[in-house]
C-alpha cells in the first residue's frame, strides 16, 4: 500500500512533543503506541500515528517493519478523502438540516 501524500509523517519524538504542549489526550495515545511498539505482541509490525494533511486528523498505520509497508490504515485512505470532499463540499453551502417556511 503506497502512503498518501495528504498524509504527513510525525517522528514519535516530534510527536510527543508537541502533543505535550498541545493535547494530552493526543500524548496518551503517543505513549500507548510506543508501549505497543516496545512490547514485542506484534513481531515485524510497528505502529505510527500520522496527521492527515487535508483532514488534519489523525492517522494510524500499522507496517510491516522490514519492508516499511503500510498494512492498515485507520481510518482508511478513502474515509480521509470523503471527509475532505465533505468538508469542502460543505464549506459553501447552507445547512440542509434546517427548514424554511
Amino acid at each position: 500500500m503506497i502512503i498518501p501524500s495528504s498524509i504527513s509523517p510525525e517522528p514519535a519524538s516530534s510527536y510527543e512533543a508537541n502533543s505535550t504542549t498541545q493535547n494530552p489526550g493526543r500524548q496518551a495515545l503517543a505513549s500507548a503506541v510506543a508501549a505497543i511498539n516496545q512490547s514485542g505482541l506484534w513481531p515485524g509490525r510497528e505502529l505510527r500515528i500520522r496527521t492527515d494533511t487535508s483532514t488534519h486528523d489523525l492517522t494510524v498505520q500499522i507496517i510491516n517493519s522490514e519492508t516499511d509497508e503500510v498494512m492498515e490504515q485507520i481510518p482508511s485512505e478513502f474515509a480521509l478523502r470523503l471527509a475532505a470532499e465533505l468538508g469542502e463540499a460543505g464549506s459553501g453551502t447552507e445547512d440542509l438540516n434546517t427548514t424554511t417556511a
